[in-house]
């Protein structure tokens, strides 16, 4: 035979593997939380080392960057089990979080709420429900239906506390009413449409959905999108940009710094609550570095 040579590899072993890719799918790090005390000796005279519960580990979000969208985490068999133990389950639904429905559905004897389904949520809408404002009373309105079914006798003790929680979203409210009101007539730009929910109700003009959109959906903006991007730039038009830091990109990086070069100010956001801070807190303080930049 004819012997020849390739430019391609014939023999080394794959370096991206299905385990390889299945562990980083399934591993909470590589989507920003820091795990720490998974594991820890039975004695100190012994060298043996055992696993401890994930109840007992320490883990702070948002910690890192994160190498892959929250969309692309997949469960891990700990994850499963809890859902199996749990009492009630609340999913993000509408395709968000496919993994946590069928989870949820597998506990048939669990309280289950997909906030989806509390929106009535159409194929193509927007799935960042969390950002939106009547959220926190739409999921505890539903919490309370849940628990009430559950333990009939305690109905007053789950509404008492329903609106004691709501009422410490007020603050929020107002900061979000403030921010509403400074962007009202102006047009943004956002690199992923994260936080578009949250602006629904003003009358803001969210452009060059294309860049955007392609993020979303993990590809990378044509050349006609980056363009129009830079275009509403360089025309003046634009207040303001808000990115999503939790996903990034050669493309998306290289559009902010055509941004902040040209004197527009960004805003970061995040797609997951950083650990250590209330949902209240954690969208405070998202509304305040907006109002921040627009005074």
């Amino acid at each position: 035979g004819i012997r020849y040579k390739t430019g391609f590899s014939t023999k080394a072993v794959a370096k991206w593997d299905t385990p390889a890719v299945n562990r980083i799918l399934t591993n909470e790090v590589y989507i920003g939380i820091l795990q720490q005390g998974k594991r820890e000796k039975i004695n100190y005279k012994l060298d043996k080392v055992v696993s401890k519960d994930k109840s007992d580990w320490i883990e702070i979000e948002d910690n890192h960057e994160a190498i892959i969208d929250p969309h692309d985490f997949e469960p891990t068999a700990t994850t499963a089990r809890l859902y199996q133990q749990a009492d009630v389950i609340i999913s993000n639904g509408g395709g968000y979080d496919a993994w946590s429905t069928k989870l949820a559905q597998a506990n048939e004897q669990a309280k289950a709420i997909n906030v989806g389904q509390l929106y009535a949520y159409q194929d193509g809408e927007n799935e960042h429900f969390w950002y939106k404002a009547d959220v926190t009373k739409r999921v505890t309105q539903a919490l309370v239906k849940k628990l009430t079914q559950a333990q009939p006798t305690a109905q007053a003790y789950f509404e008492h506390n329903a609106q004691a929680y709501l009422n410490k979203q007020n603050h929020l409210n107002e900061v979000r009413t403030k921010v509403g009101q400074l962007l009202a007539g102006k047009m943004i730009l956002v690199t992923e449409p994260v936080f578009n929910n949250a602006l629904a109700n003003d009358n803001v003009t969210i452009a060059d959905q294309a860049f955007s959109m392609a993020v979303e959906e993990g590809e990378t903006p044509t050349p006609t999108a980056v363009r129009a991007w830079q275009r509403l730039i360089d025309q003046g038009k634009v207040a303001l940009v808000i990115a999503n830091k939790q996903t990034t990109s050669q493309t998306v990086d290289a559009a902010l710094r055509y941004a902040k070069k040209r004197g527009v100010p960004v805003v970061s956001v995040t797609e997951t609550k950083p650990d250590g801070l209330s949902f209240a807190a954690w969208q405070t303080n998202q509304f305040k570095a907006i109002e921040k930049v627009l005074k």
